[in-house]
């Protein structure tokens, strides 16, 4: 099986990718009317905008939802489960990514609260290594 492809990154994304490899969260933020943003783009949809900063964020929302993806048999593929996270940061902000948790989605329910874990994985076919968002239980009083 081969590695993952690894991310090609544009002017806009770049410093979302070399925070994923720092093991930090953030959102791009609006200098004018400060409201945060993901995916991240060049022009403000609140304000049009197009001065903007990387700001921390706190990595923790509510499963919004979630499915289990059954990869081919045939390419080695083996179940897992994507969420779509509503960020505690900013409700109208929904991450997608990889859950840390049994492949069939056992105990997955919406509202779950969850928190950005990272995972150190291969990438490309040069050995490459690569930083993801894993998202993950949120840990208890968190």
């Amino acid at each position: 099986m081969s590695a993952r492809p690894y991310p090609v990154p544009d002017p806009d994304s770049a410093p979302w990718w070399e925070a994923l490899q720092r093991r930090e969260f953030v959102l791009q933020a609006c200098a004018s009317c400060q409201r945060l943003r993901w995916p991240a783009r060049a022009i403000c949809n609140d304000c049009g905008s197009d001065r903007w900063t990387w700001a921390p964020a706190s990595g923790r929302g509510a499963i919004a939802s979630w499915t289990v993806t059954h990869p081919s048999r045939t390419a080695g593929g083996r179940p897992f489960v994507v969420v779509l996270v509503r960020l505690d940061d900013q409700d109208d902000i929904l991450v997608p990514g990889h859950y840390d948790g049994p492949p069939d989605g056992a105990g997955l329910a919406i509202g779950l609260p969850v928190e950005a874990g990272f995972e150190d994985v291969e990438a490309g076919d040069d050995g490459r290594r690569l930083v993801l968002l894993r998202w993950r239980r949120a840990a208890q009083g968190g």
